[in-house]
């Protein structure tokens, strides 16, 4: 996880991966498990 200029948070990540997961999003499903 990169981000610039922003704090970082797993928990807010996991979230937004789950919905991506949630839309078919494979590569969101992948993330989602690696956290």
């Amino acid at each position: 996880l990169n981000g610039k200029g922003v704090i970082q948070s797993y928990p807010k990540a996991k979230k937004f991966y789950g919905k991506a997961c949630d839309n078919g999003h494979t590569k969101g499903c992948y993330n989602y498990k690696e956290i």
